[in-house]
């Protein structure tokens, strides 16, 4: 069911990005699906595997020096902090809130809302976070190019 899932949003930002622009439901669909490839870690996965699991699972979605950038960063900290406190995460809604041309040709910056759940056995904690995404041409598909969230290390170690 996960690949399908995965075929379909690589099948939809590929149809969507060879149109002129994007719509933003297509900026939409792009951006929960990273965030679920970024968040939404399974149970069953072992913590030291964690970090290569969501690289995997987001690579599609990044262009080459995003993709480099999520691994020098350790960007998926948050995400495997919150498993290891047995947290999982869940991505809830994701509102857009502004999207406009960049300079660059092709370049769409995005200023997206998303609420997450962490779920432990004990509780449940909803965080909103604010969040950026560029969404640029790579060929004939639309991938994106930075990712940032206003996440941070500090707030998945205090929600016990």
């Amino acid at each position: 069911m996960r690949f399908f899932s995965l075929l379909c949003s690589l099948i939809l930002i590929i149809v969507g990005c060879s149109n002129e622009q994007l719509k933003e439901d297509q900026v939409l669909a792009m951006i929960t699906n990273l965030k679920k490839s970024q968040y939404e870690l399974q149970r069953d996965t072992e913590a030291d595997d964690a970090y290569s699991h969501i690289h995997e699972k987001m690579q599609p979605f990044l262009t080459e020096k995003a993709y480099n950038s999520l691994l020098t960063n350790r960007d998926a900290f948050t995400t495997v902090e919150a498993f290891r406190k047995g947290y999982t995460i869940e991505v809830g809604k994701i509102t857009i809130d502004q999207i406009k041309e960049d300079k660059e040709p092709g370049s769409l910056s995005v200023s997206y809302t998303l609420e997450l759940t962490f779920s432990s056995s004990a509780k449940n904690v909803v965080k909103t976070v604010k969040a950026q995404a560029t969404i640029i041409k790579a060929g004939d598909t639309c991938k994106i190019d930075r990712d940032w969230d206003s996440l941070t290390a500090k707030e998945v170690e205090t929600l016990e």
